[in-house]
């Protein structure tokens, strides 16, 4: 961010913003959503994901508006403050929860080896993405600010796209990984395979559409001509890229193999 090329003050804003925000990573890497999803527990982490962005809304109007008149770093503070809260209303439900209670032990070479080696090829993709778009960042940031306004918008439908499709693929690595008949037959095991392409596919086809929506409907994200321009532009490129990205997003960690997921699952 340093490098890039824009105005002096607005980096010096976004070097704030991002240094407050790296305060974050511990409650965000703690991954605390990933064991409810595997116990079939889908409710709590959506209730917790409100209960965080509602904390953030009220705390960046706070920090913002209110008294402290705080700006862009009162927004990063509040979601710092957010993020903890969540996480520690994560901890305490685990806490109490029967099935699979949190033990407060540092867990030994041989336990650990599975989650790595089983995990290892998603994390590389989730790092070459990551990676991918920060330099796109960087790039559109050096180019100018309607380039980075333009960047923004789509960044934003298309970091949607990303995150939408993965429940799928947590349910399928949960569900095959049980000694169910779809995990133990060869030909529910098949049909199971097949349904989730087939979801695959539904889903790759609604994050298309999806990401065509600041290219359809812009006066919903910006009312700059020359940003709406931009966006237009690279539409069809987003829309596609969103809609494989999806597709790969809801079937990858489904395929991992069944004998590494029970491997996982009687360490966890």
């Amino acid at each position: 961010m340093r490098k890039t090329k824009q105005n002096v003050q607005n980096k010096s804003k976004a070097l704030t913003m991002q240094e407050v925000m790296a305060f974050t990573v511990p409650a965000l890497g703690a991954l605390l959503a990933d064991p409810l999803m595997s116990l079939r527990d889908s409710r709590t982490p959506l209730f917790m994901a409100c209960f965080a962005s509602l904390f953030n809304l009220f705390g960046n109007f706070y920090l913002v508006l209110g008294p402290p008149q705080w700006g862009i770093k009162g927004a990063a503070y509040a979601t710092v403050a957010a993020q903890y809260f969540s996480a520690v209303g994560f901890v305490a439900v685990l806490w109490k929860r029967p099935t699979a209670p949190i033990r407060l032990s540092f867990p030994k070479w041989n336990d650990v080896v599975p989650f790595f080696s089983t995990s290892s090829l998603v994390m590389l993709r989730s790092l070459a993405l990551i990676v991918s778009i920060s330099i796109l960042t960087s790039a559109a940031a050096s180019a100018g600010t309607i380039s980075i306004a333009a960047h923004q918008v789509v960044i934003g439908i298309f970091t949607l796209c990303q995150f939408v499709p993965e429940p799928i693929s947590q349910f399928a690595q949960s569900y095959l990984a049980k000694d169910t008949p779809a995990s133990t037959s060869p030909d529910l095991r098949v049909w199971a395979e097949r349904m989730l392409l087939k979801c695959a596919a539904v889903v790759g086809s609604a994050m298309f559409v999806v990401a065509f929506f600041p290219a359809i409907m812009p006066s919903l994200f910006t009312n700059n001509a020359l940003v709406i321009t931009q966006i237009r532009s690279v539409s069809v490129l987003v829309a596609t890229a969103a809609g494989l990205l999806s597709m790969v997003w809801s079937t990858g960690e489904g395929s991992v193999p069944r004998d590494k997921l029970l491997t996982c699952e009687a360490g966890y």
